[in-house]
């Protein structure tokens, strides 16, 4: 995503509602300055969760590779 306009500010929040009720999070990967300036304009790091911004991939990665720690995650079978 290079752009972002109100509607698509509203569209993505809504799909990252959506998804977060299927237990899935999305992820942002090396978010150019501008982007970044209109998601805090839009008001989208209010609802997006602010930890699933990453600075490059491996961070992504390394990040989701770990997954929720335990306290996180408690109805997960153990």
């Amino acid at each position: 995503m290079t752009d972002m306009d109100v509607t698509a500010a509203q569209m993505l929040e809504g799909l990252d509602a959506e998804l977060n009720a299927a237990r899935v999070h999305l992820a942002f990967v090396e978010m150019r300055s501008r982007l970044r300036e209109l998601v805090s304009r839009y008001g989208l790091y209010e609802t997006l969760d602010r930890d699933q911004f990453y600075s490059s991939i491996d961070e992504a990665l390394v990040a989701i590779n770990e997954g929720p720690g335990p306290a996180e995650d408690s109805d997960r079978p153990t």
